[in-house]
């Protein structure tokens, strides 16, 4: 029987184009919903990368300070995150900026301040992630950027507490994206 559901489950998935979520997916949706938890308090006179909480040089869990990804995915994976934004204009390919937001991951094996920083310095290149977002603007699915797998996620407009001031944007437009880049750590 549970050879028949898994059969079963196996051909829809494929008939409707829905493939099973890759481990990055599945961290970045883990990860995500805290995340876009500090993008709904918009009265907190904070905005951009400074919405997002920080343990050292570390992105921070919103809700109770302490990291995002478990022990268990910081020991696999090395974890950054960029935010993709255009201030108050309407966001689109072509008008956005992307900013370095900072370190999602303990990196394994840092004995002194001097490998820390060159464990942290290890990221994506600014030009060529802004470049493949624009090549691939607005999509959910992952991309690969040499040893990076790269996943994004929009953060939408609430409605009319944000388009008070993102004035081209309408309600449920993405306002800017959290892009989430991930690599094997070695």
């Amino acid at each position: 029987m549970k050879a028949v559901a898994l059969t079963v489950l196996s051909v829809s998935t494929l008939a409707f184009g829905l493939a099973p979520k890759s481990d990055v997916e599945k961290i970045a949706d883990r990860i995500d919903s805290p995340l876009q938890k500090a993008f709904e308090n918009i009265w907190d006179g904070k905005f951009g990368v400074s919405r997002l909480p920080r343990k050292g040089p570390h992105i921070a869990n919103p809700a109770n300070g302490k990291g995002l990804l478990s022990a268990e995915d910081s020991i696999q994976w090395r974890a950054r995150l960029f935010l993709a934004g255009n201030k108050t204009k309407k966001l689109g390919k072509g008008s956005f900026e992307l900013r370095y937001a900072g370190n999602l991951s303990y990196d394994k094996g840092q004995k002194s301040e001097e490998e820390y920083r060159k464990a942290v310095a290890d990221r994506p290149s600014e030009d060529a992630l802004k470049k493949l977002i624009e090549r691939n603007f607005g999509s959910e699915k992952p991309m690969k950027l040499d040893e990076w797998t790269v996943v994004s996620r929009p953060i939408r407009s609430l409605g009319e507490a944000c388009t008070k001031c993102h004035t081209e944007s309408g309600d449920k437009d993405a306002l800017g994206y959290l892009i989430y880049t991930f690599k094997k750590q070695s």
